[in-house]
């Protein structure tokens, strides 16, 4: 494959991420992704386990699901709130982000609305 080939290709992908991410939007799915979100060690695990509970606590019960990288974290709620439970768990998360960026071990993620 060409480099140009692979550009097309990578271009038709995230043109279908976008088709199917829109077709679950219309479906009443809402997403928040965090970029940078590790696990290396075992305070991170324990950050880990508590934006996952929040994510549990958000969703209360409606339909929801996860899907993760080993940087990236993406959930999602389905249904007619879900838009406001998004908005409020962004808010837990970015009380859980690292607060500096420049003391190891701690580094901030990216989260933002969306599931790419």
């Amino acid at each position: 494959m060409t480099f140009d080939q692979a550009r097309q290709h990578a271009r038709r992908l995230d043109d279908e991420l976008v088709v199917a991410e829109a077709a679950y939007l219309a479906a009443g799915w809402r997403f928040l992704t965090s970029e940078g979100l590790t696990v290396d060690c075992e305070a991170d695990l324990e950050t880990c386990n508590e934006v996952l509970c929040a994510f549990d606590e958000a969703a209360a019960g409606r339909e929801h699901r996860s899907a993760a990288t080993s940087s990236r974290l993406t959930l999602s709620i389905r249904g007619a709130d879900a838009e406001q439970r998004i908005a409020a768990l962004r808010v837990r998360l970015a009380a859980l982000n690292p607060p500096d960026a420049w003391s190891p071990p701690a580094r901030r993620w990216e989260i933002r609305d969306g599931a790419r």
